[in-house]
């Protein structure tokens, strides 16, 4: 399975800094354990899949090494360095 990864660095403007975060952006969602696995593999304080579903609507799952995860101001900061995303999402919900 090929999956394009990006690498957000949060609290900075420099590259390699601040608080990294992974984002895969995919077309389904993947199993909760593959999801769960892939955060592990990628040891970074969270990771972020998100689905584009009908209605321009990122639907968006958080996971960090260990276990998913909920919405917070890290995550929050994080949506606004993903292109299309808003920082005024709710959980699971953000308007492309």
């Amino acid at each position: 399975m090929d999956l394009e990864m990006t690498v957000v660095d949060a609290f900075t403007d420099s590259v390699f800094s601040g608080n990294p975060a992974a984002v895969i952006i995919t077309d389904t969602w993947l199993s909760g354990d593959l999801m769960q696995s892939i955060a592990a593999e990628n040891n970074l304080s969270e990771t972020a899949f998100l689905v584009l579903d009908g209605t321009s609507t990122y639907q968006i799952q958080w996971f960090r090494v260990q276990r998913a995860t909920k919405l917070d101001r890290h995550k929050t900061y994080l949506l606004e360095r993903i292109e299309g995303a808003k920082p005024h999402c709710r959980p699971q919900n953000c308007r492309a």
